[in-house]
């Protein structure tokens, strides 16, 4: 079963208008929509007479019309088959939230990653020993609670295995790097790419050597949406993910921390935030 979208029509606003330092008040004043029916899209509650107001929305808040607009509707997710190559583990953290861990090898000699560690880390050490893995390193995409709460347990199982973090989100346990930074993975290797806003260090690896090219990129961007920042961090978040995901390949692999996958084409065509 695929997993739902982590952001709607609702929190894609909520996210810009925080990000934008424009609040309810000052989204009324700059679309002259009703304080009733702002209420109902900030709800998630769409309505066809409310599409002429959420294109509204969507220019006073620098998102792309269509795109909202199609987000509201529900109308776009993305529907895409994972090769065999990369394995999802999905956990549950908080109330009603999951998080994503990947590991991601080379099927002939089976060398492997491990990016993030989700809540339950048993079914990951399990994965890797029942396909006789060779697991080279842990990377971390940033240092949130629900990325790392799996570490210290997976440390004891796996020895050895170097764990890494980008040196803006030092943690206990794992080495630092900074820009630049590159991994042999026997089979294939690892790019750090600077995706800092959703969090000081955050960082997005993109994956080469394997048939599909991938990108693990963490809570900077999401299908059809990206991570929540505060105003000082939200366009050089932007800037960012435009430079730093959105110029890989078009059918690259993204694998976010939240939500289903999605590729660097369909983020173009259908994220509100860079359609």
């Amino acid at each position: 079963m695929p997993l739902p979208l982590e952001d709607f029509c609702e929190d894609i606003i909520a996210k810009a208008q925080r990000g934008l330092g424009i609040g309810h008040k000052g989204l009324i004043e700059k679309t002259g929509i009703t304080p009733n029916i702002l209420k109902d899209l900030q709800a998630g509650l769409f309505k066809p007479e409310y599409t002429e107001d959420l294109r509204k929305i969507a220019l006073a808040l620098e998102l792309n019309p269509d795109c909202l607009l199609a987000a509201a509707k529900k109308a776009w997710h993305p529907s895409i088959k994972a090769p065999l190559e990369l394995m999802t583990f999905t956990s549950p953290f908080g109330g009603g939230m999951t998080v994503n861990a990947y590991v991601v090898c080379h099927l002939q000699t089976k060398d492997a990653v491990l990016f993030d560690t989700g809540t339950r880390p048993t079914p990951i050490i399990e994965a890797i020993r029942h396909r006789s893995l060779n697991l080279k390193a842990i990377f971390l995409t940033h240092a949130h609670p629900d990325h790392v709460e799996s570490l210290r347990h997976l440390r004891r199982q796996l020895e050895d295995v170097p764990v890494f973090i980008h040196a803006n989100e030092a943690i206990r346990g794992a080495e630092v790097f900074a820009e630049g930074f590159r991994f042999s993975a026997g089979s294939f290797g690892v790019r750090g790419l600077e995706t800092p806003g959703h969090s000081p260090g955050g960082t997005t690896y993109a994956i080469r050597g394997l048939k599909v090219p991938m990108a693990i990129v963490g809570d900077a961007l999401f299908a059809g949406s990206m991570g929540g920042t505060n105003t000082e961090n939200f366009e050089p978040a932007k800037e960012a993910i435009r430079t730093q995901i959105l110029t890989l390949e078009p059918h690259t692999l993204l694998c976010p921390g939240h939500g289903p996958l999605s590729t660097v084409a369909l983020e173009q065509m259908h994220n509100p935030f860079f359609g």
